[in-house]
């Protein structure tokens, strides 16, 4: 949903248009798949950073610059956003996860990981990232912008969830600032390009241990870039908050929902009260 507001040339400083579109989204969601995958969760960005800033200081710098170059207020929006997904962990009988120094990736895949023995889960999103999950049984993955379920990524060559993660590792990945593992470090933030690497040279080394075919600066690079996409890599104290915070109870509660819409005047969304 962030990823979308961020593709827009202005998005739109409406705090009760934002309001609607989030709630919106999430009632057409829960409406086609509560039955199957039971309810929703809703897992968000550590406002305090991230560990991953702490193990490669250019993570995802590429977009902190974009921000301050941009006439947009993105401080503004994401404050309005906070609030409104605050707002319905008060209100709504969901899991509503922020977990200090995880990003909401890390909530998704503890959580994916640890639940798919006992029930399907759905990932309601169409990042990349999460494609390695679906090498573990009973998780699937739905892009509510393309609206279909995905397997795999276009642009790679690989066709199965696992060697999908070598290939990621391999290539990095520009949107977080994490270039390829032939590159520096600080390729992105010094707007250097990457090396190039050849899908015929992937192809052979999905498919290899990385210390037959890396120099010592390759590898070095490649465990770099394992570190920050392979959700195996999650720190081990991160999961446990992550898990710890899953334990509680929601804090919302179904009777509120009715008083907080017409209190914000959501007079659409009472009309279908009964799919949230």
């Amino acid at each position: 949903m962030i990823a979308n507001l961020m593709a827009c040339p202005s998005p739109e400083l409406d705090e009760r248009f934002l309001r609607h579109m989030i709630l919106n989204s999430l009632r057409a969601q829960r409406r086609k798949f509560h039955e199957i995958y039971g309810e929703l969760v809703l897992c968000v960005d550590s406002r305090s950073g991230n560990w991953r800033q702490t193990v490669f200081k250019e993570y995802k710098a590429n977009r902190r610059k974009t921000k301050e170059q941009s006439d947009v207020d993105w401080g503004l929006i994401f404050d309005i956003l906070y609030r409104i997904v605050m707002e319905i962990k008060e209100n709504f009988p969901y899991h509503v996860i922020e977990v200090s120094g995880a990003e909401a990736d890390d909530v998704i895949a503890v959580l994916a990981r640890r639940n798919a023995a006992r029930e399907k889960i759905l990932i309601l999103s169409g990042d990349k990232d999460f494609i390695q999950l679906q090498s573990i049984k009973g998780i699937k993955q739905y892009a509510p912008v393309q609206k279909k379920f995905i397997k795999t990524n276009s642009q790679y060559i690989s066709k199965d969830p696992k060697t999908f993660l070598r290939e990621h590792i391999l290539r990095g990945d520009k949107g977080d600032g994490i270039p390829n593992f032939l590159s520096p470090d600080d390729t992105f933030i010094s707007n250097k390009r990457q090396k190039q690497i050849r899908k015929a040279n992937v192809k052979d080394w999905v498919k290899m241990d990385p210390k037959d075919f890396c120099t010592s600066e390759m590898l070095r690079c490649y465990d770099r870039n394992q570190r920050l996409v392979d959700f195996n890599y999650i720190p081990d104290n991160i999961e446990e908050k992550i898990l710890d915070e899953f334990a509680k109870p929601p804090v919302g509660d179904r009777r509120k929902i009715f008083d907080y819409m017409v209190e914000k005047r959501l007079n659409n969304l009472v009309q279908s009260i009964e799919d949230f």
